[in-house]
């Protein structure tokens, strides 16, 4: 995908000496890592509300070995139906 930006003239100095700082070829470059460390911010933040809401859901249980094979079998059950290979 291609999207073309109209930034201000005004952030050209900008955003040529942070590309040039961060050792990328363009300004391009410079916006690509910008929106993949946005995206890796954002995943972040949503494994860390996760393990927060593990911590907070209550004390630690043992997991049992059905517990276990039922998580398995869920897994593959996904799998098989995000490839076509429901039954």
């Amino acid at each position: 995908m291609e999207i073309n930006l109209k930034l201000p003239d005004e952030w050209q100095p900008f955003i040529e000496a942070a590309a040039a700082a961060g050792g990328h070829a363009t300004a391009a470059d410079y916006v690509h890592m910008l929106v993949l460390q946005a995206r890796l911010d954002k995943g972040r933040a949503q494994i860390e509300a996760l393990i927060e809401e593990g911590i907070n859901s209550g004390p630690a249980v043992d997991w049992t070995e059905e517990d276990w094979d039922e998580i398995w079998q869920k897994i593959e059950e996904s799998q098989a139906q995000k490839n076509g290979n429901a039954p």
